[in-house]
């Protein structure tokens, strides 16, 4: 039996961008926080993690945004916390949301 292939974070990424432009959809991304530390893409692509990772909660999330090369792939100097993935989804703006995932759908 074959091993099955491993991929990486950065290797999922580059797929996402390549084939679906996912990094430049979501710089239209914005939320109701003025002045924020963390950019809403960086939570967008945190939740986006938590999602495909299949985490269960934002204290597991929270824990792996701990983890340097998560940071890196978010474009965040640190790690943040759960506070600031609530504070962002509550006044995250949905229809900059909407727009990006039709464009993301939308065949080449």
């Amino acid at each position: 039996m074959k091993d099955r292939p491993t991929h990486s974070l950065p290797s999922f990424s580059h797929y996402l961008t390549k084939v679906f432009l996912f990094r430049p959809a979501l710089e239209r991304l914005s939320d109701a926080r003025q002045q924020p530390e963390v950019s809403p893409q960086a939570v967008f692509l945190a939740l986006f993690y938590g999602f495909v990772s299949r985490l269960s909660s934002f204290k597991q999330l929270e824990a792996d945004l701990a983890e340097p090369s998560l940071q890196r792939w978010l474009g965040v100097e640190e790690a943040f916390g759960d506070d600031v993935l609530r504070y962002s989804l509550c006044g995250f703006e949905v229809e900059s949301l909407e727009r990006m995932l039709v464009e993301v759908n939308r065949p080449a």
